[in-house]
């Protein structure tokens, strides 16, 4: 089975994925941003169709655009912390309804969407797979050199802050991570089970 590239490529997608996003999950979980993940990849399927309306690459458009998506997030909740589901509300609306524009100006776009909305391990390219193992390189260096501020941060912020911790920069590299994972994984695994991927193992 393994003697065909499209194999292998599957095989070593769905192995680095399963590897950087529990690691993701956890911290999402325990900042209760569990729909995050959700709203970026919403994000990420709008920037998809940008990508291809543009031409360019898809895979590298949704990237850029979850990433971008991660930031705003970020700056939302800091800006309405006594409102936190405002984010959530205002990006995933955002994200969905710009996809579904962009999805109609091209007649033939909708059919390639079903492998975004549900993942095809199988149909993974050269470019996706590059990009998996570098999110998954860069996601296992961030956790490794960064996970006692992580911890930190998680639990409390306040505190956090007061011991030296950067908090601030470190809740934007967390969210840019956040976007970089999520737009790596949704050609394999799918806008509608992407968040259930990171969330429900941690139950």
């Amino acid at each position: 089975m393994l003697g065909y590239e499209f194999m292998q490529r599957a095989f070593w997608a769905g192995g680095l994925i399963g590897i950087i996003d529990p690691l993701l999950g956890v911290y999402l979980m325990l900042r209760r941003q569990v729909l995050m993940a959700d709203n970026l990849s919403h994000v990420s399927l709008a920037g998809v169709a940008l990508g291809s309306v543009l031409q360019l690459n898809p895979a590298l458009s949704g990237f850029a655009v979850a990433v971008a998506g991660g930031l705003v997030i970020e700056q939302l909740r800091r800006s309405y912390r006594t409102y936190s589901e405002l984010p959530a509300a205002i990006i995933m609306t955002t994200g969905l309804a710009l996809a579904v524009v962009l999805m109609s100006l091209k007649q033939n776009l909708s059919k390639s969407f079903s492998s975004y909305l549900f993942g095809s391990i199988v149909a993974v390219s050269d470019t996706q797979l590059r990009l998996i193992a570098v999110v998954a390189a860069v996601g296992l260096a961030y956790f490794i050199v960064l996970r006692r501020p992580l911890y930190s941060l998680t639990f409390d912020e306040e505190t956090a802050s007061i011991s030296g911790v950067r908090t601030g920069l470190l809740s934007f590299s967390f969210a840019v991570l956040t976007g970089m994972t999520v737009a790596a994984a949704m050609p394999v695994v799918g806008v509608l089970l992407l968040s259930a991927l990171i969330v429900l193992p941690r139950h």
